[in-house]
């Protein structure tokens, strides 16, 4: 038997087990709801701040507009709220590297208080229907 025969046909054994693992995965669909409200900070719109709806399944992300609105879609049932706003950051502003040692002088300075802007610590809980809401309106203190 030829050798080259035999390691040509092990490599497109090869290749063809890999590709075929590689193909378009069915991704689990979760049912979302459309939600939108408005974000004051004390009592003033917050605009350009990053409104977080986390579920068990599913995340929503918005920018509010300069009258502190936005609208996303998020997973029905119980969802922790966290919202974000940087002073002195430009359009090219990464947020996810806001860790002091990730910047230069320390970073940027975040203007919601801790008790609304961290994922793992906010004290901000709304219960998105079924059918979706246009009232969640977050005042922040």
């Amino acid at each position: 038997m030829n050798p080259k025969l035999v390691v040509s046909a092990l490599v497109v054994c090869f290749v063809m087990s890999l590709a075929s693992g590689c193909g378009p995965a069915k991704r689990p669909t979760v049912k979302t709801a459309k939600i939108s409200g408005t974000v004051k900070l004390k009592g003033q719109a917050l605009a350009g701040a990053t409104v977080n709806f986390l579920a068990a399944d599913y995340a929503g992300v918005a920018t509010t507009d300069a009258a502190g609105h936005y609208e996303l879609d998020a997973q029905p049932g119980e969802n922790t709220i966290y919202i974000t706003k940087y002073e002195g950051v430009g359009p090219d502003f990464d947020e996810t590297m806001t860790v002091e040692s990730d910047m230069p002088g320390g970073g940027p300075k975040q203007l919601v208080p801790k008790e609304y802007s961290e994922a793992s610590s906010s004290t901000l809980r709304f219960t998105v229907p079924d059918e979706g809401s246009e009232a969640a309106d977050f005042d922040l203190k």
